[in-house]
């Protein structure tokens, strides 16, 4: 991501990031891939948190402040209702914020604003040439 030619911030990451990994002792995925790309000259990102599995992929629009990119969805619950149907009911604002480190990425998350700690180690998403847990949540893998 060098900077571009009109300004000393960095150029919009382009590509897929991740660290989804599979667990050999219980099978479980887990981490987090983001693939950010162009649609209708909006810059957004596709991007999966998956723990234990790798269920929903989301999209979102890509925003920029300094060197800092961010992306947010609203997370949904589902609950059994009174009549013991599935209620879907929407939750917490999650965002996420990419910043460069080296070739690849390192991202925060917030819920509802509130920074959540995560671990350095497992923060780092490196440049990936396929999707895997994007794959596994739209179903491709």
């Amino acid at each position: 991501m060098a900077p571009t030619p009109q300004s000393d911030q960095p150029a919009w990451p382009e590509g897929i990031y991740g660290n989804v990994e599979l667990s050999e002792e219980s099978g479980d995925l887990s981490g987090f891939e983001v693939r950010f790309f162009t649609d209708s000259g909006r810059r957004m990102a596709e991007f999966v948190y998956c723990e234990g599995w790798c269920n929903r992929a989301y999209r979102a629009e890509v925003t920029r402040k300094g060197d800092k990119f961010h992306f947010s969805h609203v997370e949904e619950f589902f609950s059994f209702g009174g009549d013991g149907g599935l209620v879907r009911t929407e939750g917490d604002l999650v965002g996420y914020t990419v910043v460069r480190a080296g070739d690849g990425l390192i991202y925060g998350q917030t819920n509802n604003d509130e920074a959540i700690a995560l671990r350095p180690d497992f923060s780092l998403l490196a440049p990936l040439e396929e999707p895997f847990g994007l794959s596994v949540a739209n179903g491709e893998d």
